[in-house]
């Protein structure tokens, strides 16, 4: 009998009898590491005046079996595309907060794959501001903006 994902953590526990048997159910993530971007970002107009370091991650949870069901070029997400989409976004706009950028980075991001078919898919988005003034903060500014359930580390179907 499948009791659901009780520990949370993206298994499915199976019970028979006393025992519990967990499974994990595989994921399909396509993740996007640091892609570079220069935008108009920062609460004060000065530092907002000029481009700005930015360095965008992404992790897409497909919900259905995406390029990595076939070798097919037709089956699969150009993410060479969408981070041209996303650099031109970056660059035309101007942005106050790091949290505003990161969840308008997402709505475009969301806007682009469902325009590509994959309105089903997961998103997960992290901003980083590699340099803002603040004397000795090393590694910049982040802020993470998804649409997965509170507390959930991946996202998965379940056993059909």
């Amino acid at each position: 009998m499948l009791t659901g994902d009780a520990a949370g953590d993206g298994t499915q526990a199976l019970n028979w009898g006393a025992a519990a048997v967990f499974r994990t159910i595989p994921s399909k993530i396509l993740t996007l590491e640091q892609l570079d971007l220069m935008a108009h970002v920062g609460f004060y107009d000065e530092e907002r005046g000029k481009r700005q370091h930015i360095q965008l991650s992404f992790r897409i949870y497909f919900e259905g079996a995406p390029a990595c069901c076939s070798d097919d070029f037709a089956a699969f997400l150009d993410y060479g595309k969408f981070c041209d989409h996303i650099t031109r976004w970056s660059e035309a706009g101007e942005f106050r907060l790091i949290e505003y950028m990161g969840m308008q980075a997402y709505h475009e991001m969301r806007r682009y794959l469902d325009a590509e078919g994959y309105a089903g898919a997961r998103l997960w988005v992290k901003l980083v501001k590699m340099q803002p003034p603040i004397p000795n903060l090393k590694g910049g500014s982040s802020f993470v903006y998804c649409d997965l359930p509170v507390g959930a580390t991946t996202v998965f179907s379940p056993i059909q």
